[in-house]
């Protein structure tokens, strides 16, 4: 599969069925998620209650929302979910550019991705 996923190789190797279940199931959802940000948005509402009062906070999730769609459908030439180095570079310049990643030390792409196959 081409989707990017976060473990060590010893829980790949004794649960890759597991695994993969929840890839998928995690593909399907963020199709929808990049089919749809503004609902994606509204759904954060009822467990945010910021968003429903601060439109100003609304507007930058819906911003976020798009990077984020952005950022897990590529330039359409790998699967849906799938991450890759630079584009985790562009998330990176644009949570900085909006400040959303604090105070704390901007990090490099290649420190905190580092795909399965390599």
């Amino acid at each position: 599969m081409g989707v990017s996923l976060v473990t060590t190789r010893s829980l790949l190797d004794s649960r890759r069925q597991d695994l993969e279940t929840a890839v998928k199931a995690s593909i399907k959802g963020m199709t929808a998620f990049v089919k749809d940000p503004d609902a994606a948005v509204e759904a954060t509402k009822e467990h945010m209650d910021d968003l429903k009062v601060d439109q100003t906070q609304a507007k930058r999730a819906r911003e976020v929302a798009v990077a984020t769609g952005k950022l897990v459908s590529g330039d359409g030439s790998h699967p849906i979910g799938s991450v890759r180095v630079d584009d985790v570079a562009a998330m990176i310049e644009f949570l900085t550019s909006h400040k959303l990643l604090g105070d704390k030390k901007t990090p490099k792409a290649a420190e905190v991705c580092v795909p399965l196959g390599q």
